[in-house]
């Protein structure tokens, strides 16, 4: 019992850096699509040069 608890504790802190990982990459990556959105709705809606 002693030897299998520490290993779920671990992988217990693992999944959540995983989740957070996943979580920081996701926001991220919705972030600059968001203005990459924005920029390119700009460029389209006002025109430039």
């Amino acid at each position: 019992m002693r030897r299998s608890a520490p290993p779920d504790r671990r992988k217990g802190r693992l999944g959540r850096r995983i989740l957070f990982a996943v979580l920081v990459i996701l926001l991220t990556v919705a972030v600059s699509f968001g203005i990459g959105y924005l920029i390119g709705l700009y460029i389209a809606v006002v025109p430039v040069g």
